[in-house]
């Protein structure tokens, strides 16, 4: 039994997901069966690939996230086509597995695409949206139902939840690598648990929370009077490299409001090309993303 569509998508979900995706399957191996009629060099294939078989999954990417397994049947077919036939019509030998394939061209790869990679750097724009933008409809709806109490980085999958929302939940682990505070008033900023000091590697204190502080807010170490970090708290609470790293971090002239921005952008922006590089090398490692 087929299975409806919408605008080219699914319209319903069900648990066979490998079976709903199939199309994109099998509209990838009709264009690499046009393709193997035709006498085609590596770097022929390399630009038809690229150009055309990668970009296929691309609008659904964008919406779900795909059967781990669909995505890996998918490369090897584009693997196999890559490396070829024999003359005598046997099968080539694929003398490169696809992870070694997608690793870039200086580091010896041949920059092809991940797929599972790409999926959750696209499905990362619609979490990112749930994260920077409070005020549109989708945030409030999925808000309203599957993150009432908390933000979208700290929510769960919930209870029967639609595959829409499972696959935008994905993202969360990619998000909360990627993003970090910009200061502004500071009173939104965790001081213990939030991504805000600029130079260092996971962007938070290295210093143990203790006593009293183990509730701060970024506001709390602000000279108010001054308009300058508060020295002798910072010192009160901190080690000598924390107090160090957040002296260096720059303060605003005037009231401003804190705000969340991705920290691989220069201009703090979510990007697909940034986000799948995270992917490739952080993200992939964690199997509890994969959907079978």
């Amino acid at each position: 039994m087929g299975h409806g569509k919408y605008l080219g998508l699914p319209s319903i979900i069900g648990r066979d997901k490998k079976s709903i995706f199939s199309f994109i399957k099998d509209r990838i191996w009709k264009k690499i069966q046009s393709w193997n009629s035709r006498s085609l060099s590596r770097a022929g294939k390399e630009v038809l690939i690229k150009a055309v078989a990668q970009a296929i999954p691309s609008y659904c990417m964008s919406v779900f996230l795909l059967p781990t397994t669909l995505g890996e049947e998918i490369e090897r077919m584009m693997n196999s086509f890559y490396w070829g036939t024999k003359k005598n019509g046997g099968r080539g030998i694929n003398w490169l597995r696809w992870d070694k394939m997608t690793v870039s061209k200086d580091n010896g790869g041949l920059n092809f695409r991940d797929l599972e990679g790409f999926n959750l750097a696209m499905l990362g724009k619609q979490g990112w949206k749930l994260v920077t933008n409070s005020s549109s409809l989708l945030t409030r709806v999925l808000k309203a139902k599957y993150f009432p109490r908390s933000g979208f980085l700290e929510a769960n999958i919930g209870h029967n939840p639609s595959y829409t929302w499972r696959s935008i939940q994905s993202t969360i682990h990619l998000l909360s690598l990627g993003y970090r505070w910009k200061i502004g008033d500071g009173s939104n900023i965790n001081v213990w648990t939030d991504p805000w000091i600029h130079s260092r590697t996971n962007m938070r204190p290295s210093t143990t929370p203790h006593g009293n502080y183990a509730n701060l807010r970024v506001s709390h170490l602000f000279d108010s009077v001054h308009n300058t970090w508060n020295c002798a708290l910072l010192n009160t609470v901190f080690n000598t490299q924390d107090v160090a790293d957040i002296c260096k971090i720059p303060l605003h002239s005037r009231p401003a409001q804190d705000s969340i921005i991705w920290k691989a952008s220069p201009n703090g922006n979510y990007s697909v090309k940034t986000a799948y590089r995270l992917c490739l090398n952080l993200v992939l490692h964690d199997s509890s993303l994969r959907v079978n």
